[in-house]
Formats: structure tokens, C-alpha cells, sequence
């Protein structure tokens, strides 16, 4: 009970300011969370990383950000979490087409922005982690001329460890940033 005053403080205290500070604060919540989900990607400590892969953070605020969005936005979400990857790893190869191809998924596979469950989000999480890192081993093997035996043994370890880490680790992020653009929809201003 107290949890849901808590929430029900906070969206009270966000319908006082105007809708151009509404959409401002969204805007900030959104964007920070997206630069700090980033920035954990090197991270690696106990429970966050398996033979050497890490979790896929700026992968879980994508899939958490398309719940409920058109493909476009979604997708488009997707390529910035992407471009941001790349600027911190090197732009070859390209981290968004992937993450812009999960954005997309993300979209389709869950068109309505209502409670999604926590498994639900865990699951799509493990699948797209997958599309995200064959996506990736096939610019590695096909575009830049690495030998495709190679990037193909390696990806099966990559995509398992990282599927299994990010999907344990995405509630984490998607539980508390679903609530809040769900808060900000029925506020009515969702980027």
C-alpha cells in the first residue's frame, strides 16, 4: 500500500507543473536512463559478467523503451542506443542495426503498453539478445571479412552468456522504467 501512495504522490506532484516541464522531466528520465545503461556496459563485477561477456544493458532499455511504441520510434530508439554503444566500442562493427532490429521486435511483439509481465520482458530480452548478436557476428563475418567458422563458434558462447545475464539483470531496468512512461502516458505527454 505504501508503494502505491508513493506513485500515486508522484504523479500527482508531476500533474502540478505544466505540460512543457512534464514532457522536459520525461525527456530527462528517459535520456539519463539511456546514458546510464550506456555507461554500465564495461562494467564488470560479480553477478555481471560470465566468461568474459557482460550484460547487455543499452539491449534491455531497448527493449524496455519499445513496449507499447510504434515500430518507428521504437526502431529509431534502437539505432541511438546503438550509435551510443558504438561511440563508446568503435563504430566497426555497428551496434545499430542490431539494437534498431530489436527496437522493431520489441515493438511488434508487445504493441500494447500495459503491464507487461516481468517474465514476459525476461524472456523477449533473452530471444532479442539473440538477434542482436547475430546481427553482429554477421557484420563481423560478411562485412569485414573475419573468418565465419570463427565468429560462428565464438557467437554461440557470446549470445548464451550474454542472454542469460541480460535477461536475469532486465527487470532491473525495465520494471521501474515501464511504471514511469506508463505514469508519464497517463499524464498524457510519452515521448
Amino acid at each position: 500500500m505504501n508503494g502505491l501512495n508513493t506513485k500515486n504522490h508522484l504523479r500527482d506532484a508531476l500533474d502540478r507543473y505544466p505540460l512543457l516541464a512534464q514532457i522536459a522531466i520525461n525527456a530527462a528520465v528517459s535520456t539519463g536512463s539511456l546514458l546510464l545503461c550506456t555507461a554500465l556496459t564495461p562494467l564488470r563485477l560479480p553477478g555481471l559478467e560470465l566468461l568474459g561477456v557482460g550484460v547487455d544493458w543499452p539491449l534491455i532499455w531497448v527493449v524496455s523503451w519499445s513496449v507499447g511504441r510504434l515500430w518507428w520510434v521504437a526502431a529509431t530508439g534502437g539505432t541511438v542506443a546503438g550509435l551510443l554503444q558504438d561511440g563508446m566500442t568503435g563504430l566497426t562493427p555497428s551496434h545499430a542495426w542490431g539494437l534498431a532490429l530489436v527496437g522493431f521486435l520489441a515493438a511488434r511483439l508487445h504493441p500494447r503498453s500495459g503491464e507487461t509481465a516481468w517474465v514476459m520482458m525476461a524472456l523477449t530480452t533473452f530471444v532479442l539478445v539473440a538477434v542482436s548478436e547475430t546481427v553482429m557476428a554477421a557484420q563481423f563475418a560478411y562485412l569485414y571479412g573475419r573468418d565465419a567458422s570463427d565468429v560462428w563458434t565464438l557467437h554461440q558462447r557470446v549470445t548464451l552468456c550474454s542472454a542469460i545475464l541480460s535477461s536475469l539483470w532486465s527487470p532491473i531496468v525495465s520494471l521501474p522504467l515501464s511504471r514511469w512512461w506508463r505514469m508519464m502516458e497517463s499524464l498524457g505527454n510519452r515521448p
